[in-house]
């Protein structure tokens, strides 16, 4: 599930979708009105009479809207879901044949990658996720372990061995575990923003957690970035080891 800032308007989200910001937002009036022809929505969106009509024109080119016919011609809009779907429909035909067109990306080895922003560094995460060929290790904040659940629990039904290191409370706790089986979930009592994230021994993706667009992290295969990170994970796992034993004594 992709974390959006919550200030985002539904126009800013729209546009996810190909609607410019006048458009999105003359959709949402179509959703509210149903079917206006060019005049009514010019005074329903405060815009000159032939902008509404180039921009209803354009929500049927997007597949937002449909043509009703009679006089005056009048829009109606298509609902969202079905306008959203057919989005990702058309960009996942699209993907797949670009991937079968475009030049073969060549394995780069070694060096250090920066990976600035929250929206970017769960993007890599993610992937690394969905490319753990046998086991992951995660230590990540509570709300981005949420986030990303989903992909994990693909991860954990493919019998991939998945080590977490987070802050949860109990009822949470059991939540993940009933939704990550085999997961080994260890918490701990406070976050530290930091994000290291280990795949199959050989990738590595640490820094800080993706929180902001100021947010910066490292993705890499050298092997000492790797030992490093791996010898920050033990630790870490011993010190959530301890403080498990110290609340059950």
């Amino acid at each position: 599930m992709e974390h959006y800032d919550e200030s985002l308007s539904v126009e800013s989200l729209l546009s996810a979708f190909g609607l410019s910001r006048l458009e999105a937002g003359m959709y949402c009036v179509l959703l509210q009105e149903g079917a206006l022809n060019g005049y009514e929505m010019a005074k329903k969106a405060g815009i000159s009479r032939s902008n509404a009509y180039t921009a209803l024109s354009s929500l049927v080119d997007k597949g937002a809207a449909w043509l009703m016919e009679g006089s005056p011609t009048r829009y109606t809009p298509v609902s969202p879901q079905e306008f959203m779907d057919n989005c990702l429909n058309k960009t996942k035909r699209a993907r797949d044949l670009l991937l079968t067109l475009l030049p073969t990306r060549q394995q780069v080895h070694g060096g250090y990658i920066t990976i600035r922003s929250s929206s970017h560094i769960l993007d890599r995460l993610r992937h690394m996720i969905q490319e753990t060929r046998e086991r992951l290790y995660l230590e990540i904040d509570r709300d981005f372990l949420l986030s990303l659940i989903d992909d994990l629990a693909a991860l954990c039904g493919q019998g991939k061995r998945l080590v977490l290191i987070t802050q949860l409370d109990t009822e949470t706790q059991r939540s993940c575990a009933l939704q990550l089986p085999g997961a080994e979930i260890h918490t701990r009592e406070r976050a530290d923003g930091m994000l290291r994230a280990i795949s199959d021994s050989s990738l590595v993706l640490a820094g800080d957690s993706p929180r902001s667009d100021l947010s910066t992290c490292v993705f890499s295969d050298e092997r000492n970035l790797v030992d490093l990170v791996k010898n920050a994970l033990k630790n870490e796992l011993t010190l959530a080891e301890l403080g498990q034993n110290r609340s059950g004594s």
